[in-house]
């Protein structure tokens, strides 16, 4: 029965979706949990985004509409500030959740202690619409190690922010969303609410992600986002010389395919002194030397 309290506050931003959002809305209300609240947080949208959602009646939506575009991380956290629920669970406005996502998830976070912090689960990757969508897997995390020494990346990279629940009260502890970052603003958030609580992983594919146009496809923006990272976690992978490489390499061509070559090769000949043996950067300048892309 829903209360004026619901359990889970489920949050989701969105930004001219008006072709997706009703999709998206239609596979939260299927959910065999149904108690829960539905933030719809429209940030600035200049279609007809809110027009569609009024003629979707179900009391446990509401729509708010910021006043101008802030931004993913600007309408998360807002819906954050809003929620009512003990749990808090996050929607894009082009994805789908699976019906039994909400129910096995809360069954699996329900009644855990208070290190156990949010439970997450692998998905559906839809690249290509004529193709059928390949799984996702998510990362297993180690307790309180942001990086994966092996991939050469940070341990939460993999995890879809659709794909997550967390307690509400871990927002508390660890902060809200980092409107600073261009770029991988849920990984960010992972980092620290993994650095601080443990996570239950279910390795089901629960969600639907659909590939969009949208901040992903900047290089360049990524590039500014790695570096972000390098610099705030800097005392937890100073001595990681392979990772750190690695990170550079990733920056220097973020930003040369972004369109600042001169800093794409800067950020790669700092990869290449940190770790000489790796040979990514340097098959990289290799091939732009000899003029291949």
């Amino acid at each position: 029965m829903q209360t004026d309290q619901p359990q889970v506050s489920i949050i989701m931003p969105t930004y001219n979706r008006a072709n997706t959002i009703v999709r998206a809305v239609e596979s939260i209300l299927a959910q065999q949990w149904k108690d829960f609240e539905l933030l719809i947080i429209d940030d600035g949208s200049t279609d007809n985004t809110q027009s569609l959602i009024e003629t979707v009646k179900d009391s446990r939506i509401k729509f708010i509409r910021m006043p101008e575009n802030g931004g993913a991380a600007v309408a998360r956290n807002k819906g954050i500030e809003l929620a009512k629920g003990n749990f808090i669970a996050f929607q894009d406005s082009d994805d789908q959740w699976h019906q039994d996502k909400l129910q096995r998830q809360m069954n699996a976070l329900f009644n855990t202690p208070e290190n156990i912090g949010f439970v997450y689960c692998d998905m559906l990757h839809v690249i290509n619409p004529d193709q059928p969508p390949i799984i996702r897997h998510a990362p297993i995390l180690s307790d309180g190690e942001i990086i994966d020494a092996k991939q050469k990346e940070y341990s939460p990279y993999g995890i879809g922010q659709i794909s997550i629940i967390v307690k509400a009260t871990c927002f508390k502890t660890v902060g809200n969303f980092d409107i600073t970052f261009p770029r991988f603003i849920d990984l960010e958030f992972f980092i620290r609410l993994s650095k601080r609580y443990q996570g239950v992983y279910i390795p089901e594919s629960l969600a639907t992600c659909y590939r969009q146009d949208g901040i992903s496809a900047n290089p360049r923006n990524g590039a500014i986002a790695r570096t972000l990272l390098l610099k705030k976690y800097h005392n937890d992978i100073k001595d990681c010389s392979a990772f750190i490489a690695w990170q550079y390499y990733l920056i220097g061509s973020g930003f040369y395919h972004g369109g600042n070559k001169y800093q794409g090769l800067t950020y790669l000949a700092k990869a290449i002194i940190k770790n000489p043996f790796e040979r990514a950067p340097v098959v990289f300048i290799i091939k732009r030397i000899l003029g291949k892309n």
